[in-house]
Order: C-alpha cells, then sequence, then structure tokens
C-alpha cells in the first residue's frame, strides 16, 4: 500500500511541475456503501485534463465508532466546459481504505482498492459545485492474525458533492 501511495504522489507531483496550470482545492462529501466519508482534495488543470489527488475520513466509524477511516484516492477528469460557468467531467479514479475491525477476540484489518468510473456536472466559475457519481468494482481484503485471509469483491454506486475554489 506504501507503495502505491509513492507512485501516485509521484504522478500527481509530476503533473504539478508544468507551466500552465490552474490549481483549485476541494471540499467533498461522499456516500460510499460502508460509510459516508468527508475529505478534501487539491487539483491541477491542464487544460481539459484534471489531476487530482484527495484523503477523506469515514464519518460513521471515524467520529462515532472511534475507529479511524481514511480513504485516500486519485482522480484523473476530462472537462468538458459547456459555457463560462456551466460543464460536465468523465472521471477515473483510484481509491484506497483501510479500516481496522477488530474484536476482543482476534484482530482484522481490513483494505480496500477501489477503481471506479465517473460522470459528473459542475456549475460556478471560481467557487465551483459539482455532482458526481462512481461506479465500479470494490475489492476488500481482510487479514487476520489467525491467519485466515478473506477477500470480498463487490459493485458500487458512489454519489459525491463536492464544493470548490479555484485560485
Amino acid at each position: 500500500m506504501k507503495i502505491l501511495c509513492v507512485f501516485f504522489f509521484s504522478v500527481f507531483v509530476s503533473s504539478i511541475s508544468a507551466q500552465e496550470n490552474d490549481k483549485s482545492v476541494s471540499l467533498l462529501f461522499n456516500y460510499h456503501p460502508s460509510d459516508f466519508f468527508v475529505g478534501g482534495t487539491f487539483q491541477v488543470i491542464k487544460k481539459s485534463n484534471q489531476f487530482s489527488f484527495g484523503a477523506q475520513l469515514g464519518v460513521n466509524r471515524t467520529f462515532f465508532q472511534k475507529r479511524i477511516y481514511p480513504k485516500i484516492h486519485f482522480q484523473y477528469s476530462k472537462i468538458c466546459q459547456f459555457n463560462s460557468s456551466f460543464g460536465g467531467q468523465v472521471s477515473s479514479r483510484i481509491a484506497i481504505s483501510s479500516l481496522n475491525v477488530s474484536t476482543n477476540k482476534q484482530v482484522v484489518i481490513q483494505v480496500s482498492v477501489e477503481p471506479t468510473i465517473g460522470l459528473g456536472l459542475f456549475v460556478g466559475k471560481k467557487f465551483k459545485t459539482s455532482v458526481s457519481v462512481f461506479y465500479g468494482p470494490s475489492f476488500s481484503f481482510k487479514k487476520t492474525i489467525s491467519a485466515q485471509n478473506n477477500w470480498t469483491a463487490q459493485l458500487i454506486l458512489s454519489p459525491e458533492i463536492q464544493f470548490t475554489y479555484d485560485f
């Protein structure tokens, strides 16, 4: 997982190094079948290509169940600007999350990888509001001390609302 994080971060940093970039930050709210996520992203737009890197926390598990549920993602989007303040985007995203679901009897770590594709619409100029829907598989791996490994896969549909400030 550390190697994937370093790889995605290096690709993201290399995309920032170009000369003419529009940068933005976002606050996002994402519904996932396993939790409701809140987080932030940093985005770089080159022409009609958008690269974003973000981090999120699962609200239910982190704040109410006292189990930290982080998720990081790297996203590439192709933007289609319809007019000066309205547009759409097609996105591909890879997200990685980790959750400690241990009980008193055993230690269980769950790691999920989610390669998804999405469609979205946005409105605004400097301050943008966007609505997106992501669809794809979620592969979860549970590791226990007793060496019982368990793979699961499911298809997910994940809507998202994002508030963005361009600078």
